[in-house]
């Protein structure tokens, strides 16, 4: 049996997991704004220039795409997370390289128009990429400075009023993605902490009914379980071989309307205002007739605030003791 990971690692499965699941979105919407800006600065910037940065662009796009292919088809990420979230942040870095060098090389410098188009494109493909990239902090920050902090040297190394504006402006973006990012991050580990944590409760609960079930069903005593009305809920072989009942007639028999042993129903009776009785003679079934020497102790079952939920019957047959006692008590009578 393999040992179970511990919750830190689960925790960075479970990360890099969504790194590969939620960027397929932002990726496709960065390569289209990528490609919307090398169209929308060709009257600006140099078309070599263009087309060197668009095929470097191009060819990295298709290498992440490629990547979380793999990664989904293979599903093999679960044996070495680290060397899949490395080459997640890898390939992220590089595009964000690629988005930083694009505001020193395609920057339109004397353009307002196509200034603002920029713009537009870097921070809103920034801006959407901060969710996909939230499940790693290290990704998303990277990415993000890697992306703007160009942009800011740009602006400030142009020297006018209004670049030193639009700098002030960019890193106030910055900073505040960076803010949002680790609260993101913040929240996603802490939902996957919490999610953990409840399928390791279920797990154990799982484990604890199974073993109460296997100690139920294989008892050598009868155990049978009501509810708050009486009527029997539950009850495993043993009981129903010992009334010589039908489980389909003894689930759902109402204690307290259907008992016909008056002695029983009182102990019955008893149970639900001191919480516990005990009965201890024959009994004549309802089922087949026939009458047993049984011992029965009943207790309930009660929650938090000490109020009856329910209760337990455990039954011993002891027709062998007696028929051992009648004996015993006939030798030394006769013998």
């Amino acid at each position: 049996m393999k040992p179970s990971r511990s919750t830190s690692d689960q925790i960075r499965l479970e990360q890099v997991r969504l790194l590969y699941h939620n960027s397929t979105t932002s990726i496709l919407l960065s390569f289209f704004g990528g490609l919307l800006l090398c169209w929308t600065q060709q009257s600006v910037i140099p078309h070599t220039v263009l087309a060197t940065w668009l095929t470097l662009f191009i060819v990295v796009y298709i290498v992440r795409i490629f990547l979380i292919f793999q990664y989904q088809r293979n599903n093999i990420a679960h044996h070495s997370p680290d060397r899949w979230h490395n080459r997640f942040v890898i390939t992220t870095y590089i595009v964000a390289g690629l988005w930083g060098a694009a505001s020193l090389f395609l920057f339109p410098q004397h353009s307002y128009p196509h200034q603002a188009i920029f713009f537009i494109i870097i921070t809103g493909m920034t801006a959407s990429a901060v969710s996909a990239l939230s499940p790693s902090l290290t990704t998303v920050i990277g990415f993000l400075s890697l992306a703007l902090l160009p942009l800011i040297g740009k602006l400030v190394f142009i020297g006018t009023a209004e670049s030193y504006f639009l700098a002030i402006l960019v890193l106030v973006f910055w900073l505040v993605n960076l803010f949002n990012a680790k609260k993101i991050n913040s929240s996603i580990h802490d939902n996957i902490q919490l999610r953990l944590q409840g399928m390791e409760r279920e797990e154990i609960l799982s484990t604890s009914e199974e073993r109460y079930r296997h100690i139920f069903n294989n008892a050598p005593l009868g155990i049978f379980h009501y509810d708050t009305n009486a009527v029997v809920i539950d009850a495993n072989d043993t009981f129903i071989d010992i009334i010589e009942g039908d489980r389909e007639f003894v689930i759902g028999f109402n204690m307290l309307t259907m008992m016909q042993d008056q002695k029983m129903l009182q102990v019955v009776k008893k149970v639900f205002k001191t919480g516990e009785g005990y009965f201890e003679g024959d009994y004549k079934t309802i089922t087949s007739g026939k009458t047993t020497p049984i011992r029965i102790f009943f207790k309930a079952i009660k929650s938090a605030d000490e109020t009856i939920i329910g209760g337990v019957g455990i039954v011993e047959d002891f027709t062998e003791r007696k028929r051992s006692e009648q004996q015993i008590e006939y030798h030394a009578t006769y013998d």
